[in-house]
């Protein structure tokens, strides 16, 4: 809703809503930019005048992501009921209409590490060449997916529904979506005698992405140590269906990509 006159730190309750029909939010007067630490240590060394090789060490830490927290959330920790039968802690929400407010949350957490080997051969004697393999790792407890505003994985641009409740953080931790834990770098060009025409090639190979099983709930145990399968022993979430991380984040990985892109040029001179 587009509002006038709208004092974000001390929001109409009528005026913004979220998905839940009586929820607010507010912005936290005290937020700070998102940044980030990076740390580089780098070695490089020619090989006679047209050769080198260069290794580096990266280190990256993410800090102050913007996300909605809920302020005033009465929240009870339940035994979930998935769809599969598989119980789950998570937590039912008591009030629908707390307020969420948008700042920067503690404990959320997004690193990156990686070695980077590239040996570079400078155009000489009609060639040049590019080799280079890189070993990294992202790990976290928010996913590094660009525009995401899953409940489940959070954003990456801003307030999303992840930690409107607590049930997110629930096996959150681990390894992020775009963990891409092996590329190689392949490229090469030469150019012909006489016909002068220039070839080129393009390799990358990169490991897969990663994912885990997501489960859904609706309903949860009202005694938690009584029977798991009469209706009677269960409850709707009164926030509705819940999702959740079956498995740890990025238990499970995609298949690798190999990319080949070949070209040739001829230049040609029109008096």
């Amino acid at each position: 809703n587009v509002v006038t006159n709208f004092d974000p730190y001390n929001p109409d309750p009528g005026l913004l809503s979220s998905s839940q029909p009586e929820q607010r939010y507010k912005m936290d007067k005290d937020i700070e930019h998102p940044y980030m630490d990076q740390y580089v240590l780098a070695f490089e060394h020619d090989l006679g005048n047209d050769f080198a090789v260069k290794a580096e060490l990266i280190y990256r830490r993410n800090k102050n992501f913007i996300e909605s927290v809920s302020i005033d959330g009465d929240f009870d920790k339940v035994v979930g009921v998935g769809e599969d039968g598989e119980l789950v802690p998570l937590y039912n929400q008591n009030n629908l209409d707390d307020t969420l407010l948008i700042t920067n949350p503690d404990g959320l957490k997004r690193e990156y590490s990686a070695f980077i080997l590239t040996a570079t051969k400078r155009l000489s004697r009609r060639w040049q060449m590019l080799v280079a393999y890189a070993r990294s790792h992202a790990t976290g407890n928010i996913d590094n997916l660009d525009f995401s505003t899953s409940a489940v994985l959070g954003s990456n641009y801003g307030p999303s529904p992840f930690l409107d409740t607590p049930n997110s953080l629930f096996n959150g931790q681990g390894t992020l979506t775009n963990d891409f834990k092996n590329e190689v770098t392949l490229q090469g060009q030469y150019i012909i005698p006489r016909i002068e025409v220039t070839l080129s090639a393009d390799y990358r190979y990169v490991s897969g992405s990663t994912w885990a099983t997501q489960g859904r709930a609706t309903e949860y145990l009202i005694d938690p140590n009584g029977s798991t399968t009469d209706p009677l022993n269960r409850a709707q979430f009164n926030q509705g269906r819940v999702r959740y991380f079956i498995e740890p984040r990025g238990s499970q990985r995609l298949d690798e990509i190999n990319n080949l892109n070949l070209r040739a040029e001829k230049f040609f001179t029109f008096e």
